[in-house]
């Protein structure tokens, strides 16, 4: 299992906003790196995870400040009592400090007595997640589309006029992206019948190797008695005696390696508040995407989520 290489807190903050935001009523709001400013108008300070909302007949105002430093040891009572300052100074109604390294007896003190509430991120070792031997490694399928060139014919056109304007539209590149289905005057794109038709004919991809070569795609679609298709042209409608297609598909599978499994909890207690396993990230089409299991509040099951994740400079 690999380490995280960054340390600087940001992906942290993004786990434990992510986790919050699961369980915040719709009415309220969450700010990652909410910005305070000064009478001066410049930035004052900087909030890790600003969240906001309505209790009862009060607006409620809570902090999360978080700490990722693996090397720092145990966080100290001074970090405690700067959160304490920094509630009274903002006016916040609570104030929460969460670290990777958990706290020290005095900061734990320090917490209880200055109404700070403390949340660790602490990682699970090996024999506490044996039990999923099968999310050692996340299975990552992919399927890329390439429609390269659509040809759509047509029988006859009710006037010139009509004519011009469908001329002009397959002039353009992607020009005609969405047709009308003439049964329920719905407008449907391109790509969607390409893919509907190979979703029920699966004997169109049957040569198509997983992480193989593009498989060249090709097949003309002729709307069945009673339920066709038009193309709106801004001088009229025209109804589509058939749709030619030609594209490819490819299919690629990885095995992304569990990169941490850690378990989210409130200090004091130790109650646990959720699990979390997240696998390395992986890119598709240029962003980079990190899949993710969360357990869901009060005991409803795991979300599978695919996050994305800023490349490192």
């Amino acid at each position: 299992m690999s380490k995280r290489k960054r340390n600087d807190g940001t992906q942290l903050e993004k786990l434990v906003s992510y986790i919050e935001e699961l369980r915040l009523p719709a009415d309220w709001t969450i700010t990652p790196r909410a910005l305070v400013l000064g009478d001066n108008g410049q930035v004052d300070a900087e909030l890790d995870i600003l969240l906001k909302g309505p209790v009862g007949t009060t607006e409620f105002s809570w902090l999360i400040e978080c700490r990722d430093r693996p090397k720092g040891g145990k966080q100290s009572a001074s970090w405690i009592e700067q959160l304490a300052a920094r509630k009274i100074r903002f006016k916040l109604s609570q104030v929460t400090a969460v670290s990777t390294t958990g706290f020290s007896g005095p900061a734990m003190r320090a917490a209880e007595q200055l109404g700070i509430d403390t949340r660790e991120f602490r990682k699970l070792s090996p024999e506490e997640f044996a039990q999923w031997p099968e999310l050692t490694h996340m299975p990552v399928r992919v399927e890329y589309v390439n429609l390269s060139n659509v040809t759509f014919a047509f029988e006859s056109f009710a006037s010139k006029a009509i004519e011009e304007s469908v001329n002009q539209l397959l002039a353009i590149p992607a020009g005609i992206s969405t047709v009308r289905d003439t049964k329920t005057g719905e407008l449907i794109s391109v790509h969607s019948i390409f893919q509907k038709i190979m979703d029920k004919n699966p004997e169109i991809l049957s040569d198509l190797q997983m992480n193989g070569p593009p498989l060249p795609v090709r097949f003309k679609v002729t709307p069945p008695e009673g339920h066709g298709y038009a193309l709106d042209t801004p001088a009229g409608g025209v109804e589509i005696a058939f749709i030619a297609f030609d594209g490819s598909m490819r299919r690629t599978e990885a095995r992304q390696p569990l990169m941490d499994s850690s378990e989210y909890l409130h200090s004091a207690t130790r109650e646990s508040i959720t699990r979390v396993r997240l696998f390395e990230p992986h890119s598709i089409l240029g962003n980079n995407l990190q899949t993710e299991l969360h357990d869901l509040p009060n005991g409803e099951g795991t979300m599978f989520v695919l996050r994305h994740i800023p490349q490192e400079k």
